[in-house]
C-alpha cells in the first residue's frame, strides 16, 4: 500500500510529501486502504484478509475466489453460494495494494502484503 502510494510520485518533493503523509502504523495503513475501497467490497475484502491471515499456507487465487462465496445467511451455518464467487481479475484489481499474486507454473499463490513500519 505504501509502495503503491510512492509509485505515484513524480518528483523528489512529491516523494518527501508522500512519506510525511503515510500512516504511522500498520492499523492505520489498513484503515486508509479500506477508506479508499468501494463500500460494496468491504465485506468481501475483509473475508479475503481473514482467509489469508489465518491460513497455514499461501492460498491460490482460485481458492480465494471460492472462499468469498462461502457466506453466512442470517443465523444459519456458512454456506457455499456459487453466484457470489469472484473471478481472479476482480481479486487482483480490488485487492491490488493489499495482496501479492505470485505466478507459478499452473496457478497463482496469493499472500497478504505486510506494510513496513516507518
Amino acid at each position: 500500500m505504501q509502495i503503491s502510494a510512492l509509485n505515484h510520485c513524480n518528483s523528489p518533493d512529491e516523494v518527501t510529501t508522500q512519506l510525511k503523509n503515510l500512516p504511522p502504523d500498520l492499523n492505520q495503513s489498513y484503515q486508509q486502504f479500506f477508506d479508499q475501497l468501494n463500500p460494496h467490497h468491504h465485506d468481501i475484502v475483509l473475508t479475503i484478509v481473514q482467509w489469508l491471515s489465518f491460513s497455514k499456507r499461501s492460498l491460490t487465487i482460485e481458492q480465494i475466489c471460492e472462499a468469498v462465496a462461502i457466506v453466512r445467511v442470517e443465523d444459519q451455518q456458512p454456506k457455499y453460494q456459487p453466484g457470489k464467487k469472484w473471478n481472479r481479475l476482480s481479486v487482483e484489481r480490488v485487492c491490488a495494494d493489499l495482496v501479492t499474486v505470485i505466478n507459478g507454473n499452473r496457478f497463482s499463490i496469493i499472500t497478504l502484503n505486510k506494510c513496513s513500519p516507518q
